[in-house]
């Protein structure tokens, strides 16, 4: 309700709906590590190797350069120059919504890769980065881009906002399909990740904007 009445201040719905993330995350690593860690499922192995079975160099090349869009090298720099943009701006509300974006991504993937920690599925490259559950890349990416598009979708007139949401789905979509393509991810935790950061997101969207 705080989240929906600007009048009543979000601070305790953000924090309420955190908790109750975080507190999700817990309790859903916990009860997968008591059962065995059964990740991951028959659906992933078999989204697996269907996409392994249309592999090729070229597309090979092609979806390296996707998923490099979700690396931490560019979204990192991206993170830290909008923040520095909003404060050049004097915009501290943004910038503090950018940071609660950004800051409970990392948190909530960390905690859920010390809770359960899974084997991956492959490497593109000696020296990648591990896997995880969630994927915190499809998280990251989705927080970034996602919260990205609400700043830039209120400085615009209504009719034009769903080709910024549209622009965010063209960065953020394909950037998990190629994850998933390349062998890095699970279907299970790409999707698990996508679903958190658009929650997130959704929740930081409806405070900002009240």
């Amino acid at each position: 309700a705080s989240l929906l009445d600007a009048d009543k201040g979000e601070t305790r719905g953000l924090m309420a709906l955190a908790a109750v993330l975080l507190g999700g995350i817990l309790l859903l690593g916990l009860s997968l590590s008591a059962a065995g860690q059964h990740l991951p499922s028959g659906l992933d192995q078999s989204l697996y190797r269907f996409f392994q079975g249309l592999r090729t160099s070229w597309a090979d090349a092609l979806m390296v350069f996707t998923a490099e869009l979700g690396d931490y090298p560019v979204t990192l720099p991206v993170s830290l120059m909008v923040f520095g943009w909003l404060l050049g701006r004097r915009n501290s509300s943004a910038a503090w919504h950018w940071s609660a974006a950004l800051g409970f991504g990392m948190i909530t993937n960390l905690l859920f890769k010390g809770l359960l920690p899974v084997s991956g599925v492959l490497e593109v490259a000696p020296g990648a980065p591990g896997y995880a559950f969630p994927s915190s890349h499809a998280t990251f990416s989705t927080l970034v881009f996602g919260f990205l598009a609400v700043l830039i979708a209120r400085e615009i007139s209504p009719a034009r906002r769903w080709i910024v949401y549209l622009g965010a789905t063209f960065m953020v979509v394909p950037i998990a399909f190629a994850r998933l393509y390349l062998g890095i991810h699970w279907l299970t935790d790409t999707l698990a990740g996508l679903c958190l950061g658009l929650i997130w997101v959704t929740a930081l969207g409806l405070a900002y904007n009240h």
